[in-house]
């Protein structure tokens, strides 16, 4: 078995298998710390230019209760590695 990571990013963590996904570690490896980094949809780049956090997160695209949230697009580079600092 593999060693309990302190950090990881977890991209589209907002999503049906993100929020699996973040559910599943966050029970098996309670002690994880976990970074989400979503855009919260397919516009999220025009609707919030700038990855400006909207003001407002619909519940059924919050991430998990004991997760941070970016809101970025994975395809931008910059944003991924500004949001993996200090990730495993």
């Amino acid at each position: 078995m593999r060693p309990n990571p302190d950090k990881i990013l977890v991209t589209g963590g907002c999503g049906f298998i993100g929020r699996a996904v973040i559910h599943h570690i966050q029970a098996n490896y309670p002690n994880t710390w976990i970074r989400v980094l979503d855009n919260l949809g397919q516009n999220a780049s025009l609707a919030h230019p700038a990855n400006t956090p909207p003001k407002y997160v619909p519940t059924h695209l919050s991430p998990p209760t004991g997760t941070e949230l970016v809101v970025a697009d994975v395809r931008d580079p910059a944003a991924v590695s500004k949001a993996a600092s200090g990730c495993k």
